[in-house]
């Protein structure tokens, strides 16, 4: 069974990153990250799941999604765990994104930057850190008497959080949007070419498009 190297750590320091990816893209994937987190590389999806079974100290996973499943397994996997990651699935191939919108949290397209992928999952680890701080403050006001206030708060950083997450880049559901394919109200914008312009995917019909970019 192929190891992981380096062994990954609970410290709440130095958040812990796992990529799952060909062995020739480990530099690729590894470098960019190194120098923020403890990163971990296996071209084994056997591994990663093994991994994600028995750790809670995962904020991000990113997968290569360029294999023979897109990538889809690992990320159901994430998914069912106790304490899953926010899921970054990079793709060479736009139309591959309809198939895994709803398996994964960010799709970023290849070829990407290297100091593009360690924004990307900068903001995603953030973001997680930020989640855990708003279900930890969710938990406290939910204990005090003062329920009506408790709950304006609690709506309130609903708010907040569901704006980092377009800015942390994860997927943007536009539910009033139409596919131009099928008609189906509600489409998923996956990633951005540009400033003007971004992709998007049916999660109905599964098609992808370019388009002009929501705000």
């Amino acid at each position: 069974m192929e190891a992981l190297h380096p062994v990954l750590h609970s410290s709440p320091l130095v958040p812990n990153i796992l990529v799952v990816c060909p062995e020739q893209m480990a530099v690729h994937y590894k470098a960019p990250l190194a120098g923020e987190y403890r990163v971990a590389v296996t071209s084994s999806p056997d591994v990663a799941v093994q991994f994600l079974a028995r750790t809670t100290h995962l904020p991000v996973l990113v997968v290569d999604g360029d294999g023979h499943d897109g990538g889809a397994g690992v990320c159901e996997t994430a998914r069912s765990v106790p304490a899953p990651p926010l899921v970054l699935l990079t793709l060479s191939k736009p139309d591959a994104a309809g198939r895994v919108i709803d398996k994964c949290d960010s799709i970023l397209l290849k070829p990407f930057a290297p100091n593009l992928l360690a924004a990307r999952v900068g903001r995603m680890v953030r973001l997680r850190q930020k989640g855990n701080e708003l279900r930890e403050r969710s938990d406290e006001l939910r204990g005090r008497s003062d329920g009506l206030l408790a709950r304006v708060e609690h709506e309130r950083a609903k708010v907040v959080h569901i704006q980092e997450r377009r800015a942390a880049g994860l997927l943007v559901e536009w539910p009033n949007q139409h596919c131009p394919y099928c008609q189906h109200a509600g489409v998923v914008l996956f990633d951005y070419a540009g400033h003007r312009r971004a992709w998007y995917a049916c999660g109905e019909c599964r098609k992808v498009w370019l388009a002009r970019r929501l705000e």
